[in-house]
């Protein structure tokens, strides 16, 4: 059986009225008639005729409509994305020159937008750009005179595959909304936490000692061991007298009160909550003075001073005493040592180094002391000795690769760390780092820092090695800060 189609059954109808039509017309022979007279017949066979083809023409739009209809009827498992239908408003309102193909376009668009209305804003613009085209297109294709079903087919699978795009849109968005929901979740935990910290905080500080000073608040939030003391130095154009408190975990720099004069070239020993910083040089004369910092009142006093005026020398603490050792004046080097006993107050000579060591790096490692390098009036030393207090002398150590001086020295987890300064091979600053184990035979030379220098300072905090400022050559200063895990 053949299943009749409804457009050619609408086109047939048309076809056969339009040929009763012109029957009718012939048969009454009126063409053959004069044109300045016109019988009352013939004025009622017209608008006749204008009736049929009228009625012809509404039979034909509500027959496309109809089939239209049908079309999307078969499309019915359409993927039901969420459109919104205000987007269409102004499509659905498109003049048209007949109201019948107009008010039928439209209940064929909302036949499709059924349903649809909580498209993600994100896709508005695209949304309506496909609504303003889909829909002129529709109502161009019903008004149109050469309409058929293979079109409206083909219409109707654009738009399923315009809304499966949008289905994948639409599920992109939703795994984007599930993102940030995870990130606001994390987020929210995060500033949970941060409260909780700011309440342990704030049980800690007393209102009854905290002064004015911001160091203190840093400290008794922190403590002490969080914060890392930076004193003097030169910037390229002047000898500084600042005093600096600097805190990695919160990465805030806090200026202290300074001290008297500017002055570089200096070492400085943490004892007993105090700092205490030793000789140094302002590029115009060589210090032997030592002034003394107080954590809990943010003030300096000065201490009894050095046997000689020197700089580039170095400092440590070694059983609640503060040993000197090395540096020079500008016109010689010292191998000289100075013991400090704050509870006697005064500087007393020690066994010298076996080496004068000018520029030199110096650590305490297991209650003994490591001097490292150096100049001695005639060449970079690549030598490194040890003083154990139990013990009158010196000792030898094994040498480093290469002679090396304006370094500095760190120990982390039980070894020492000779890190930059200038190296007799190289004849220039570098970046090389060696490290020496009291159990092993020798220096290892491990991992680079990132930038060549030397006269900078190191410090060891929360497992890390900080490395700050320094010099590339004779006059390219380095501001940053460097650390090694």
């Amino acid at each position: 059986m053949v299943k009749k189609n409804k457009f050619e059954e609408v086109g047939k109808e048309d076809v056969d009225a339009e040929h009763v039509s012109s029957g009718n017309e012939s048969s009454n022979g009126f063409d053959d008639l004069d044109c300045g007279y016109t019988p009352p017949e013939r004025e009622e066979y017209a608008l006749s005729d204008k009736a049929v083809e009228m009625n012809q023409r509404h039979s034909d739009k509500q027959g496309k409509v109809h089939s239209f209809n049908w079309v999307l009827e078969g499309h019915a498992a359409l993927p039901a994305q969420q459109w919104n239908p205000d987007l269409y408003a102004n499509a659905t309102e498109t003049e048209t020159s007949d109201a019948y193909g107009s008010k039928y376009a439209q209940e064929a668009k909302c036949t499709i937008l059924d349903g649809h209305s909580n498209l993600p804003e994100t896709l508005d613009a695209e949304v309506n750009q496909l609504s303003l085209g889909h829909s002129n297109l529709l109502v161009q294709l019903l008004e149109s005179e050469s309409c058929t079903e293979a079109k409206l087919i083909d219409v109707a699978k654009e738009l399923s595959g315009r809304i499966e795009l949008m289905e994948k849109k639409q599920a992109w968005s939703n795994k984007e909304v599930k993102h940030l929901q995870g990130l606001n979740e994390r987020l929210l935990k995060r500033i949970v936490e941060l409260k909780g910290t700011v309440k342990t905080l704030n049980s800690k500080i007393d209102p009854l000692t905290l002064d004015d000073s911001l160091n203190q608040f840093v400290e008794q939030c922190l403590g002490s061991e969080d914060v890392i003391y930076l004193v003097g130095g030169f910037d390229g154009f002047s000898f500084l007298p600042s005093l600096d408190s600097f805190s990695p975990s919160l990465d805030i720099l806090t200026p202290l009160k300074p001290m008297a004069v500017g002055k570089s070239y200096a070492s400085t020993v943490a004892l007993d909550g105090k700092i205490f910083v030793l000789g140094g040089g302002d590029g115009a004369c060589w210090f032997d003075t030592v002034d003394c910092y107080d954590r809990s009142r943010d003030d300096w006093t000065t201490c009894p001073s050095l046997t000689h005026n020197k700089g580039s020398l170095a400092g440590v603490n070694v059983n609640g005493r503060i040993y000197a050792f090395g540096g020079g004046d500008g016109s010689q080097c010292f191998s000289d040592v100075e013991i400090f006993d704050p509870t006697h107050g005064k500087w007393i000579k020690n066994q010298p180094m076996l080496e004068k060591r000018f520029a030199l790096g110096g650590v305490a490692l297991n209650g003994a002391v490591y001097a490292v390098g150096g100049f001695n009036g005639i060449q970079y030393l690549s030598s490194a000795e040890r003083l154990d207090p139990r013990e009158p002398n010196w000792k030898m150590l094994p040498v480093m690769s290469a002679g090396r001086g304006c370094h500095t020295l760190a120990v982390l987890n039980e070894r020492i760390f000779s890190i930059g300064g200038y190296d007799t091979g190289a004849k220039a600053m570098v970046a090389t780092v060696e490290v020496y184990e009291p159990r092993m035979p020798s220096w290892v030379t491990v991992e680079p820092m990132n930038y060549t220098r030397g006269y900078h300072s190191s410090a060891v905090l929360g497992g890390s090695i900080f490395t700050f400022g320094g010099v590339k050559g004779e006059a390219d200063t380095i501001l940053d800060v460097l650390w090694c895990d």
